[in-house]
């Protein structure tokens, strides 16, 4: 498998959808407002990531692939903002600019609970001739140069009938995979695509009863999906009961595994990266959806919206269990670049979970236990380490 899991490295993979930035207020709560019964959160820290269709970016460019994405951007700070941390990052795009605000969601989150969620958006927003226009002759430029195609459809816009349509019709004619990250009940528009990845919710919503978690249920909500729609196959998420894979001639049941579950944030964009880079390499389905199983599996342990990192997938590929805490001296310079393309607030993530505690971080020199050499560092001065290394939206 992890032979399999190295070619996934340097695949090129179209993201068509709604990209938005996330960002996150995090500070401590002692006391509650004079002013209204709700905590007045004393602000520490304040940082920016990429969210909706640019966190599939963001999760395929820390599993080692490259992302091409596709999208729309409003004309104002938090679109210049992005384009920055695009650049930055080194993810390649083309981002067309509308009269909308870009699509930001403000969390401010209090001795480690988020608090509340601001979101600014517009409604219904709707693409006008000459974007969408723009937004498909991006599509069929990059086409040519990419070995599969993501539509992350949040329902914002930019995934409407005509660039789906159109996106899954000019990707079968050059011989390339479509797999979607669905939204809404319209999937007309999904109509011939290789892979939908819907969670229980949606799957109910699109076949209009009410489906169980269970696995007779699923399979057969999602067998008259497939011939309502002309799909080729389906993977459902099913929380903590794993994943389903339906198609006409094959369907599989996954279970995931036991672990503590911090935050879900995420976890969709990261299953559907994960299955692209997977078929884009020609690896097995069976095995693509492990894969995808194992990464979701990874992320939910984080806080926030975090990305998959091919080290972290490939030493749970190795112990057969959660990614060590341990991190050797000699990769934090390694940890800190993964961390700057495209995982900016893992490592601060997982600090800030264990704040109280101190961290082990292996060395040559130190104490000796079970057979491992480590020395301790003060969690004061491993944050340092890190800050210094860092993007600066952190």
């Amino acid at each position: 498998m992890n032979t399999e899991l190295n070619s996934i490295k340097g695949k090129k993979v179209l993201v068509i959808g709604d990209v938005m930035l996330d960002t996150y207020h995090i500070g401590d709560v002692k006391r509650i407002s004079p002013e209204a019964p709700v905590p007045v959160v004393r602000v520490t820290r304040t940082y920016n990531v990429l969210g909706g269709a640019a966190n599939v970016a963001r999760n395929l460019l820390g599993l080692g692939c490259s992302p091409y994405v596709v999208s729309l951007l409003g004309n104002d700070h938090n679109g210049n903002t992005m384009q920055e941390m695009f650049a930055d990052l080194g993810i390649r795009n083309e981002l067309f600019y509308t009269d909308h605000p870009t699509i930001t969601k403000t969390r401010v989150i209090g001795n480690s609970q988020q608090v509340v969620r601001l979101d600014f958006e517009t409604e219904n927003e709707c693409l006008n001739e000459e974007t969408e226009q723009k937004l498909l002759d991006a599509v069929k430029r990059a086409l040519p140069e990419v070995d599969i195609v993501v539509i992350s459809d949040y329902g914002k816009g930019v995934c409407n009938d005509t660039v789906c349509q159109q996106v899954i019709s000019a990707s079968a004619r050059q011989g390339k995979k479509v797999i979607i990250d669905p939204k809404g009940t319209n999937w007309e528009k999904y109509r011939s695509a290789t892979i939908i990845t819907p969670n229980l919710k949606e799957l109910s919503a699109v076949s209009g009863v009410d489906v169980r978690n269970e696995d007779k249920e699923i399979h057969s909500a999602a067998d008259r999906i497939l011939k309502e729609y002309n799909l080729t196959s389906l993977l459902v998420t099913r929380s903590e009961k794993g994943m389903s894979y339906i198609a006409p001639d094959a369907s599989q049941d996954i279970p995931t595994e036991a672990r503590e579950v911090y935050d879900v944030s995420g976890a969709g964009d990261t299953v559907v990266a994960t299955l692209a880079a997977a078929l884009a390499a020609g690896i097995p389905i069976a095995d693509a959806i492990y894969l995808a199983n194992k990464a979701a599996g990874i992320v939910v342990g984080k806080i926030g919206t975090s990305p998959i990192l091919f080290k972290e997938l490939q030493d749970e590929l190795q112990i057969g269990k959660p990614a060590s805490k341990l991190i050797p001296i000699s990769q934090l310079a390694d940890t800190i670049k993964q961390l700057r393309a495209g995982a900016q607030n893992h490592i601060h993530k997982r600090l800030l979970r264990h704040s109280a505690q101190r961290t082990r971080v292996l060395s040559r020199k130190g104490q000796k236990t079970g057979g491992r050499t480590y020395r301790r560092i003060e969690f004061g001065q491993l944050s340092k380490t890190f800050e210094r290394g860092i993007a600066p939206y952190q």
